[in-house]
This record gives C-alpha cells, sequence and structure tokens, in this order.
C-alpha cells in the first residue's frame, strides 16, 4: 500500500513523499524528494533499514548505505552523479571486513582489498583509473592466480597457480576479455601438459604435450625392442621437448647407454629420473648396477638399498631380496645389508599370517555422496583387500565389494566411512544419444608405478558404438588408454557419462577366441549395462536423478570438477 504524491512528473525536479507499507502494517520504503534532491531508504519487516539511496537531480549522489537484516552494516558507497567515487567498504554480517576499495568514476582507483569471513586476505591489487592487477589467494593464503586489467576489464597476462606454487595456467586476454595466443596447461610438477592457440576467444590449434610425450616414448619403446637405439635415442630426446621433467624417457635413455656400456652417462640419465620421480624403485635399482659396473661400490651399496625399500614399498619383496643379494655379493659385512636383512625378514616373520602385498592397480569413480564406486571388475577380481586412494583428499579407504556384473566386467564398491558432498553427479548418457565421431575423455591412473599417483586426462573420439566383432556392449574409442586406466569414466563435453573405460589388453575378456588385438583401439562398456546394474541398489533413484549442472563451464573446470570423483583403486593379497 502507497500513501503519500509527488508533483513534477520528471525524475530530476520531483517533490514530494511516499510511504510503502509491508501487509502486517509496518513500513516497507519511504521516498522524500524536494526538486530532485532527497533520498529512498528501504526497511526490512522487523523494522531495520535494508537500503538507504541519495540522490541530487534524480541521480545516485553522495553516501549510500546498506545493512544486513540484524541491523548491522553491510555496504558503504559513495556516489557523483550516479558513478562510484571514492570509499568503497563491504562488511560480513559478523563485522570482519569484506571489501576495501576506492573508486574514480565507476572504476578502481588506487589499494583494492577483499577478505574471507575468518579475516585472510582473499584478493589485493592496486589500480590507477581502472588499471591494474589482482591476485588472488585461497583461504590458506596460497597464490591462485594474477590477473591484470585494463578499464576494469581482463586484458593482457593471466596466470594461475597450484597450491605448490607452480604455474598451472598462463594466457593473454585481449581487450574484449577474449583469450588470444597461447593458452598453456601446466602440470602440477611444472610440466607443460598442452598448448592451445586462440583467436578471438576461439581455439585454433592444440597440441596435448602429454599425448605427444606419451605416444613418442611407446614410438621409442619399438625402437628400442629392435635394437635400433640411435632411433630410439632421438625418439626420447623429441619426447623430452614436451616434458623435460619425464623420468620414464630420462629412465630409458639411461638405459640405452647401459647397454652400449657408456655407464657413467648412464648414471646421468638414471639421476635425472630420480630427480623428477622419487617413488619409482627401478630408477635406484639401475643406478646401483651402473655403479656396481664402475667398481664404485659405496653408491651402488647405498642405492641398492634405497632401491629395496622402494619396492618393499610396493609390497614386492621379491625384488627387495634380489637388491639383498647384490649387496652381499659386494660386502656381505656392510652395515646396511643387516639392517636390511633385518628389515625384510623380520617383518614378515612377525606378521607373516596376515602379510599382504600389493597385486593390482587400476582407476574408479565415485557416483554418490555416500561414495558408491564403479570401476572393472577385472581390476578387483583377485583382492582380498581392496583400498581406494583419493589424491586430492590423500586419504585411503577401504572398500567392499556390493555389485557385480563378471559377464559386462562391472563392479560396484562402497567406500567406508565415506561422506563427499562436493563431488561431481554424473548425468547418464542413454545409449541411442551416443553417435560416432563424439569427442570424449577419461580421467585415470595409467601406469601409476611410473606416472605417479596422480590422475592423468586422455582426450579422444568415439570410433565405433560397436566393440569387435559388431559387439553391442562395447563402444570402439582412441583415447590413448595403458594399463591402469580400466574402470575409469568415459564422459563428454556436457560432463556427461557413456561408459567405463576398458583398455584394449584386458578386451579380451569379451573376445576368447581372438587371439590378436589390433594396437591403438580402446573400448569402453556402454553406460546402460551399468545403469541396468545400478538400479538394484536402494539409492539408484538419488544417483540417477541428481545430477551436476555444468552449462557454460570451460573443460578445464569440468575436469577439476569430475577428478574429485576419480579414485586409484589398490588390491591386495595375502603372501
Amino acid at each position: 500500500m502507497w500513501d503519500g504524491y509527488f508533483s513534477n512528473g520528471k525524475i530530476e525536479s520531483l517533490t514530494g513523499e511516499l510511504k510503502k507499507w509491508y501487509e502486517s502494517g509496518k513500513i516497507k520504503q519511504e521516498i522524500k524528494a524536494n526538486n530532485g534532491e532527497g533520498y529512498r531508504i528501504d526497511y526490512y519487516e522487523n523494522g531495520n533499514k535494508e537500503e538507504y539511496k541519495k540522490y541530487i537531480k534524480g541521480i545516485l549522489n553522495g553516501e549510500q548505505l546498506e545493512w544486513y537484516e540484524t541491523g548491522k552494516i553491510r555496504k558503504q558507497e559513495f556516489y557523483i552523479n550516479d558513478k562510484k567515487n571514492g570509499v568503497y567498504k563491504e562488511w560480513y554480517e559478523n563485522n570482519n571486513l569484506k571489501i576495501s576499495a576506492q573508486y574514480i568514476e565507476n572504476l578502481r582507483n588506487g589499494e583494492y582489498f577483499e577478505y574471507y569471513e575468518n579475516g585472510n586476505k582473499k584478493i589485493e591489487g592496486n589500480f590507477e583509473s581502472g588499471n591494474g592487477k589482482l591476485k588472488n589467494y585461497d583461504e590458506k593464503l596460497n597464490l591462485l592466480e594474477i590477473i591484470n586489467f585494463k578499464i576494469d576489464k581482463k586484458y593482457g597476462e593471466y596466470n594461475s597457480f597450484y597450491e605448490n606454487g607452480n604455474i598451472k595456467i598462463k594466457c593473454f586476454y585481449d581487450v574484449n576479455e577474449k583469450c588470444n595466443g597461447e593458452y598453456t596447461f601446466y602440470n602440477e610438477d611444472g610440466s607443460i601438459f598442452s598448448i592451445d592457440e586462440y583467436e578471438n576467444g576461439n581455439i585454433i590449434k592444440s597440441i596435448n604435450y602429454f599425448l605427444e610425450y606419451w605416444n613418442m616414448l611407446s614410438d621409442a619403446e619399438e625402437s628400442i625392442e629392435k635394437n635400433a637405439y640411435n632411433d630410439a635415442e632421438e625418439k626420447l630426446n623429441k619426447a623430452l621437448k614436451y616434458n623435460s621433467k619425464g623420468s620414464a624417457a630420462y629412465f630409458k635413455l639411461g638405459n640405452i647407454y647401459f647397454e652400449r656400456y657408456k655407464y657413467d652417462k648412464a648414471i646421468n640419465y638414471f639421476e635425472k629420473s630420480i630427480e623428477y620421480d622419487t617413488s619409482e624403485p627401478a630408477y635406484y635399482f639401475n643406478i646401483a648396477a651402473a655403479n656396481f659396473n664402475l667398481r664404485y661400490y659405496s653408491a651402488a651399496l647405498d642405492y641398492y638399498y634405497q632401491a629395496a625399500n622402494k619396492y618393499l614399498d610396493l609390497g614386492d619383496r621379491n625384488k627387495a631380496l634380489q637388491c639383498l643379494d647384490n649387496m652381499k655379493k659386494i660386502d656381505s659385512d656392510f652395515f646396511l645389508v643387516n639392517k636390511l636383512l633385518y628389515k625384510i625378514y623380520t617383518d614378515n616373520i612377525t606378521d607373516k599370517e596376515n602379510k599382504i602385498l600389493r597385486k593390482n592397480s587400476g582407476t574408479g569413480f565415485i557416483i554418490s555422496n555416500n561414495g558408491i564406486m564403479v570401476t572393472n571388475f577385472h581390476v578387483i577380481k583377485q583382492g582380498e583387500k581392496i583400498s581406494a586412494y583419493i589424491p586430492n583428499k590423500n586419504q585411503e579407504f577401504e572398500c567392499k565389494m556390493i555389485l557385480n556384473d563378471q559377464s559386462n566386467d562391472i563392479a560396484i564398491l562402497k567406500l567406508l566411512d565415506y561422506n563427499d558432498t562436493d563431488i561431481y553427479k554424473f548425468k547418464f548418457l542413454k545409449n541411442e544419444h551416443i553417435k560416432a565421431g563424439t569427442k570424449v575423455y577419461t580421467i585415470g591412473y595409467p601406469l601409476n608405478f611410473i606416472l605417479g599417483e596422480k590422475p592423468k586426462l586422455s582426450d579422444g573420439i568415439v570410433n565405433s558404438i560397436y566393440g569387435l566383432n559388431d559387439d553391442p556392449r562395447l563402444l570402439q574409442i582412441n583415447n590413448s588408454l595403458q594399463p591402469g586406466n580400466s574402470g575409469g569414466p568415459l564422459f563428454n563435453e556436457s560432463g556427461e557419462l557413456l561408459g567405463i573405460v576398458l583398455a584394449s589388453l584386458n578386451a579380451k575378456l569379451f573376445f576368447e577366441k581372438i587371439d590378436i588385438l589390433p594396437q591403438n583401439i580402446n573400448f569402453a562398456i556402454k553406460i546402460d549395462y551399468l545403469k541396468n546394474l545400478l538400479s538394484l541398489l536402494p539409492e539408484s533413484g538419488e544417483i540417477f536423478k541428481n545430477a551436476s549442472k555444468v552449462s557454460q563451464v570451460s573443460l578445464q573446470n569440468l575436469v577439476e570438477k569430475i577428478t574429485k570423483n576419480i579414485v586409484l583403486i589398490k588390491c591386495y593379497t595375502k603372501e
């Protein structure tokens, strides 16, 4: 209900007083003006002020204020002729400062700060008439982004960073806030994952350094098998141009020089392998062997000891014993020999009945907040104990199998003591909507014993909606897959689930009569076979209907969201 009047219809010269009321009879809005100069006050129904606007000649001028319903101040800003000028501040309801800035003619000018509700710095920057730079931090004060601006629009170089401080993305924005030029995406270790070329915000060229690296590595391996070492060396050096921190490439180069009896050079390459990956025991073993051949016995003993400990960490006791035997041949009385001997045998004697070893690994993906997880049956079939390692949480959860379809190689597991409301909820695409030529992606843990326990992305297309011999259960895809990828999700650019990845070597489960499988052809189990199995679960309705909304989300953001669901499955069995 309104009460009051205005004279002079033009906004710049309004005169009068007007009030608006809630149905409860409490005032909702009050407007007062004299020849276009006055104010407007909005009220919450509890009587507290919500907003105060001051006008001169019918446009915003002077101090403007906003409050929370509790009566606490929310925002203060100043206008001159309808443009922000001067101090601008916002507060959280707990009275902590949220934003502190200065403006001139609607453009940021001077120091700019934003804060998290706990008081930690979120954003800092400095501007001159809208030109400047912002630094964005997470709540642990790790630098997330550096953004440059021109007239308060993103312009020039943009950088984002991993939590470890290494650069994640580097690109350039034009005056229209569109990417132009190189867009470089880095791995967490600082190596390049991909470089895209943009023009007016559109990709015109793309090089996936990760895939090029592994393709070149695969080609080099073929040359090594043919003893074509010069050719292999050339390919490995090309691979290192795509990933200068590629430990596997350095390791293979070291092996080439080892075979040529050039042990000093082999050691240099093995040391580079260890520099970029300290977890692989073979790197330590081979550098020990090279030192032994050069009669550097102290170094050989040390590296054999380190290799043995790495093998024990992986549960490979036999390899650890091999290291021990090599150490004994050098000096059976050396103190590290006895130390390793005690570690190998004492650990196994005291836990002989329950000793478990790592047997197999693969990929799985979580599809519900309470830890329902999907993988291939062959990944977990021999596991007496199954666990799921989640890198972004740095946690390992024990799992139990709740459903399986062995004929279609599907297993449904449950992570124990798991709950996470922040996971990505897949939408299940119907089989009839899957077409040849569709761009598809998978995330998994290929060759985790070499590449490490961080998820890796692979892209490709659907080559056919049928598998070998026109098997209707399978999709044929050309994604680059390795052992360890099995069990991962196959999804499209919209984040919709198309199937479960099945590496080509494991596709023999479906084709027992075929002795040889073509190379560079991979498969995925169609999504309907998973849906049929999931429909037996009580929570299936919740899983199918609550898909995450990903409209207008970039591929990078989509991958980041889905990566939270991807787990490294570890299977153990009694010795």
